[in-house]
């Protein structure tokens, strides 16, 4: 857990520490109360590096080969 905390940062991850931070108080200082919730599901993705920016919803790629062999046949159509 330490490791995670500790390691990896990076520009986006700062980008999102400093974002949590800044709705955190204006939400705070407006007496909202959806926007610390919201900053504060941005600072927990900040603390765990999590987020679709680079880590957790990216594809995998498919390192399989295509088979050129097979040969498709097109019908003309008029």
């Amino acid at each position: 857990m330490l490791q995670i905390l500790s390691t990896n940062w990076h520009a986006m991850r700062i980008i999102r520490l400093v974002l949590a931070i800044i709705i955190i108080v204006e939400g705070i200082r407006t007496n909202d109360k959806l926007l610390p919730i919201m900053g504060f599901v941005f600072l927990l993705m900040a603390i765990f590096n999590v987020g679709c920016c680079n880590t957790n919803c990216s594809t995998k790629n498919n390192n399989s080969t295509i088979n050129n062999d097979d040969t498709i046949i097109y019908e003309e159509i008029k």
